[in-house]
């Protein structure tokens, strides 16, 4: 049985011109719950979410493990209309033909105007998004 049975996770895009943000939406459509966070290690950008490239997992160009002196959690109260939401926020580089994608422990370069599929590696997760760079 999970800690947080209730909780459930969407993807939700924000990106605009040179900056890329998905908001990682964490919700209930139950009871509420005090529901802890913690990201220090920036697990989720290098390793939870990732990008498929007609089916296939996209490879990073660069990987930063970050071991932070402490490590802090935060408690959120999770309710049907109170979800917490942890934004994943990087910067777009035009290099051509392509696009340099660097998020804060983890970096991909990806061809414009492709059509690629982000997922969040979870059961908890109901959507995937399909971004184009």
């Amino acid at each position: 049985m999970s800690k947080y049975e209730n909780l459930k996770l969407k993807l939700q895009n924000n990106s605009k011109d040179d900056k890329f943000e998905i908001n990682l939406i964490h919700f209930t459509d139950s009871e509420e719950f005090d529901f802890e966070f913690e990201n220090s290690t920036y697990w989720i950008e290098r390793g939870l979410l990732e990008f498929y490239d007609n089916g296939i997992k996209m490879q990073y160009v660069e990987l930063m493990l970050i071991n932070p002196r402490e490590r802090k959690k935060t408690t959120h109260r999770i309710s049907v209309n109170n979800p917490f939401k942890y934004n994943i926020k990087g910067k777009l580089i035009d290099k051509g033909n392509n696009i340099l994608l660097k998020i804060k422990s983890i970096s991909y370069l990806l061809e414009k105007n492709k059509k690629y599929i982000l997922k969040f590696k979870s059961e908890k997760v109901v959507n995937e998004l399909e971004i184009i760079f």
